[in-house]
């Protein structure tokens, strides 16, 4: 009802994929207290919220739980992202260490105000995060601090679990959509020599580009910042070749040995590599298929793995989302077993979790049913809430859930 504040329940019959009732709390004794009210309840899929699985437990035990596979993928995302943000910092002194050249990457020019407002805004977020590590070391629980310091669960979790202060990263502006059709038109006039973009504009509106000027300018600037940017097809060859090379060896951006001597090659110095990403970028990276991943992604993933809680993270958390992804519910044990023994405490606590909600997770794998149906009737709900909100009370908007159903 309000986010962070106050929440309520809303119960859905996966059968027939519609709303059954609404509850103005989200604890386990309302939700026991209504199971018990409907008996033969035979299954429950719910996300990992422990009043919901205590009033699941109490309410109907009979029934069978099933957690929800987005929840569970959801919460080892947060565990990889733990783990590479404590060892974000050590990359990048590794990647320095071992002597590659990182490409530039375009910046905005910003005003000395800006610049000041800039480093204000970072000293009073580590005063934040000093405040709240401060709090957690006297034994405090996340949801008091929060309470505590007005401050948001979500940002208190992370600040607990990141290990060192966690710095914002340089924002990776990406490549717009709407340029797309016109990029190897637009590469081709800058290899020509034409860096004019109010020029590139005109050209490729007459081509049927509909949009600023603006939109071309920010490209030209960003590609023309680029050092050794491959302008020749001699150079992209070049390029190419040693990123089939960097593929190749995982090994290449070592520090010492012959992988250090490889990255002072010319074309590592000429073409350099892109800067890493924010510690959520390479989540992502380490989520994926190994398979989708592009020749500066495969790299960057060799380079992340040299480190080894993250290979192990990397191993673990491509065979737990295998697992999920072919519900292969046999495979569950191992997979436990494997994070307990890994001595990544991250890994060790997600591990302890599942096994407390051990016949759920089972669930999750043997069932077909998920909170699928649910997120579809809460979206449903929050436009109904929003068309009324502030002229009516909860039980108009249960009645008007529930009639639409």
């Amino acid at each position: 009802m309000r986010r962070g504040k106050t929440y309520a329940t809303i119960i859905v019959d996966l059968a027939t994929r519609r709303p059954i009732d609404m509850m103005k709390e989200r604890t386990a004794e309302t939700l026991a207290h209504w199971l018990e009210k409907h008996p033969g309840v035979e299954c429950i899929s719910r996300d990992r919220s422990s009043e919901y699985m205590r009033g699941a437990s109490e309410g109907a035990p009979q029934a069978q739980q099933v957690l929800d596979r987005y929840h569970v993928l959801h919460n080892m995302r947060e565990v990889v992202q733990r783990i590479v943000s404590r060892a974000h910092a050590t990359l990048k002194q590794r990647q320095k260490d071992a002597g590659i050249i990182v490409r530039a990457r375009y910046k905005k020019k910003r005003s000395s105000s800006e610049i000041a407002a800039s480093q204000v805004a970072r000293l009073r977020r580590q005063a934040w995060y000093e405040e709240v590590v401060e709090h957690y070391r006297q034994g405090k629980s996340i949801a008091a601090i929060a309470r505590d310091l007005h401050m948001s669960p979500i940002t208190v979790h992370k600040f607990v679990y990141a290990g060192a202060f966690p710095e914002r990263s340089a924002h990776k502006r990406r490549q717009t959509y709407l340029l797309t059709p016109y990029l190897p038109y637009l590469q081709q006039r800058v290899t020509q020599g034409c860096e004019n973009a109010s020029m590139l504009w005109k050209e490729i509106t007459h081509q049927g580009f509909a949009h600023g000027y603006k939109v071309v300018n920010i490209w030209l600037r960003e590609y023309l910042g680029r050092p050794g940017r491959p302008s020749t097809e001699e150079e992209k060859a070049k390029h190419q070749a040693f990123m089939d090379t960097v593929v190749a060896e995982p090994g290449l951006a070592s520090v010492g040995g012959e992988a250090a001597e490889a990255t002072s090659t010319p074309e590592l110095v000429e073409n350099g590599v892109e800067p890493l990403g924010s510690p959520r970028h390479l989540t992502w990276l380490l989520l994926r298929k190994s398979e989708s991943l592009n020749q500066q992604a495969q790299w960057t993933l060799n380079f992340l793995r040299e480190v080894q809680d993250i290979n192990t993270t990397y191993e673990l958390a491509q065979q737990f989302f295998q697992m999920l992804r072919k519900r292969q519910a046999d495979q569950l044990d191992g997979c436990l077993q494997a994070c307990e023994k890994s001595n990544i405490p991250d890994l060790q606590t997600f591990a302890e979790g599942l096994r407390r909600e051990y016949s759920a997770m089972k669930g999750a794998l043997t069932f077909s049913y998920s909170n699928g149906p649910v997120k579809g009737q809460i979206n449903k709900l929050k436009y109904i809430k929003r068309s009324m909100y502030g002229r009516g009370s909860f039980e108009l908007l249960r009645q008007k859930v529930l009639l639409a159903a």
